[in-house]
């Protein structure tokens, strides 16, 4: 089970993880989703708590019918969670305009970019970021809202990973580089 703390200027929480199995998860009035999607395997959650964790701000699912699972989590200054991981689910949520809207059917797993906005209502963007095996992700945010994502995975854990960084609206990659592991 995968869990990713990011926190804001304000001293809020935001954390990403996924749910064990078919289990429920609390999630809050008006969250983007708000039950559980009908898959026996895990899936991902984002939540957010106030700056004395005395209150739950938001709860919400953030998956499809398949295994999700965040696995980083950046929030930028105005409070819009970015959230990085993996799913096996097609129907994963995917915005009109979204850099890769597509799953590729002969991936075992896709990578997914996602920015919440800070009620934890809807989404500002959501997109797929080709296809991988389990890759390891973080996330960071630059102060225009752009997206970076490093990651390495399957075979490529003893030969390098990459670098991504994803437009302000989620609708372009601005670049993808490989970077190779130091032998």
């Amino acid at each position: 089970q995968a869990i990713a703390l990011a926190i804001d200027t304000a001293g809020e929480a935001y954390i990403a993880t996924t749910t064990a199995g078919a289990l429920a998860f609390p999630t809050t009035p008006g969250a983007f989703q708000s039950s559980p999607p009908a898959s026996p395997f895990g899936s991902g959650v984002v939540a957010k708590l106030n700056a004395s964790g005395s209150a739950l701000l938001y709860a919400t699912y953030l998956s499809g019918n398949g295994l999700s699972i965040p696995q980083g989590i950046a929030v930028d200054a105005t409070g819009d969670a970015f959230v990085v991981g993996f799913t096996q689910a097609a129907d994963f949520p995917v915005t009109p305009g979204a850099f890769q809207a597509g799953y590729f059917p002969s991936a075992e797993y896709m990578e997914f970019v996602t920015k919440l906005n800070p009620q934890g209502t809807g989404l500002v963007y959501s997109t797929f970021l080709g296809a991988t095996l389990n890759e390891v992700s973080e996330i960071k945010v630059d102060a225009q809202n752009g997206a970076y994502v490093v990651a390495l995975g399957g075979a490529a854990l003893s030969s390098g990973g990459y670098l991504s960084h994803v437009s302000a609206d989620g609708s372009a990659l601005v670049y993808a580089t490989y970077i190779p592991t130091a032998t």
